[in-house]
């Protein structure tokens, strides 16, 4: 749990090539470099302390965008050593903000980085941390005849895995030769686990099961977070939701 959450951080998830606006520029210039650009908020070329503009609110006009230029508070600022996961829940009450190192303006973060593979790595590694913790909890609940709770084909598949492992030297137990979904279907099975993991019913946990191995498969097939959840807000809700598994899942284990 603490690689999964703290070996990355914010400056893994940040755009650390800033461009900065002019702040004698137009602003209808500085909104077409923005719309050509895709920006959402962009720093002034300026000293401290530091302002911004923000495509969402500059009014078009010939003025100077210095006259519209906001300063960045402490709410639009992080430090450079906030771990990715802390950094992918702050983009849920802003769309954007600024990554402080020492005195100097490093980076800026949107929700576009979303989609950058550090996030992905991240939620890998903890849906790998769960499924370790998984093993834990059916071993002591379900004990060695955890494999008759699967379906036959499912057994023939762990039985085909371990056995490969046993000719090419590699041996693990069975146990880790199950996949996501059998581990959370066997979880299912384990008696009062899945109410103690915070779920109400066997259809919320069914759903849950379904969207993370969705969101696993995404990932093992070199997509990422948005790919699993287009909407940001929804997919910084789900990132959060496998972190709190995860953190879950080891305090059963």
């Amino acid at each position: 749990m603490e690689i999964a959450e703290k070996s990355l951080t914010v400056l893994q998830l940040a755009e650390l090539d800033v461009l900065r606006a002019n702040p004698v520029w137009p602003t209808n210039h500085a909104l077409q470099w923005m719309h050509q650009h895709g920006f959402d908020a962009a720093p002034l070329d300026d000293p401290k302390p530091y302002r911004f503009i923000g495509a969402s609110w500059l009014e078009p006009n010939d003025h100077p965008i210095f006259r519209q230029a906001r300063p960045i508070d402490v709410t639009l600022l992080v430090s450079s050593d906030l771990s990715l996961a802390d950094g992918v829940s702050r983009l849920k009450a802003h769309p954007y903000y600024f990554v402080l190192q020492r005195d100097d303006l490093r980076g800026i973060v949107t929700r576009a980085d979303l989609q950058r593979p550090a996030v992905g790595m991240v939620l890998f590694s903890l849906i790998l941390t769960s499924e370790v913790a998984a093993n834990v909890i059916i071993d002591r609940c379900l004990g060695p005849s955890w494999i008759e709770c699967l379906s036959a084909e499912h057994q023939a598949r762990v039985n085909e895995i371990f056995n490969h492992r046993l000719r090419t030297n590699t041996a693990v137990t069975k146990l880790e030769c199950l996949m996501l979904h059998d581990r959370l279907q066997l979880l299912g099975k384990c008696d009062q686990a899945a109410p103690a993991l915070g779920f109400v019913s066997g259809k919320q946990f069914k759903r849950w099961k379904e969207r993370l191995v969705n969101l696993r498969d995404n990932l093992a097939h070199g997509g990422g977070l948005l790919h699993a959840e287009p909407d940001p807000v929804h997919a910084i809700e789900l990132f959060e939701a496998v972190r709190s598994f995860a953190e879950r899942i080891w305090n059963l284990a």
